[in-house]
């Protein structure tokens, strides 16, 4: 009977760390019974990217482009946390910094996943393509696009 009491005790401090640790898990978007979403969902959120981002003028006037790809995780209070860069050093690094910091300043907006009725941690990818188009951009553009610098 003291080897079972025993064997108990021991494995009850492992079950704990077992709960810990899903409270803590990342979920992937297929792992969820909800995902997390952008207020207005999947077009919103182009939208957001398309209006805040501004292409960088270095990158502007040397013709850099490319697509940046992002990985992030929207936790359980709806912030951006450990956005970093998939492939890194494929894009100017301008362009880089300039699609992480729209996607951060996301943080706060987003409405967490659910799994088993709580609220979860959940990974994101995500593209940000940078390109020019040839041709003569409006005046309006080219101002927005100018500003910050």
């Amino acid at each position: 009977m003291k080897k079972i009491v025993i064997l108990l005790m021991m494995a009850l401090p492992i079950l704990g760390l077992a709960q810990e640790e899903e409270k803590e898990s990342v979920f992937e978007v297929f792992d969820v019974a909800q995902k997390a979403e952008f207020p207005g969902g999947d077009g919103a959120l182009q939208r957001f990217i398309g209006e805040n981002i501004m292409y960088p003028a270095e990158a502007l006037e040397n013709g850099h482009q490319g697509t940046v790809m992002l990985i992030f995780v929207i936790n359980k209070k709806g912030n951006v946390v450990d956005a970093e860069i998939i492939n890194k050093g494929v894009c100017h690094k301008s362009l880089e910094q300039e699609a992480l910091k729209v996607i951060k300043s996301t943080s706060g907006m987003w409405k967490p996943a659910i799994q088993r009725d709580k609220e979860v941690n959940m990974r994101f990818r995500i593209p940000v393509k940078f390109q020019i188009y040839g041709g003569k951009m409006k005046e309006k553009r080219k101002r927005r696009l100018f500003r910050r610098n």
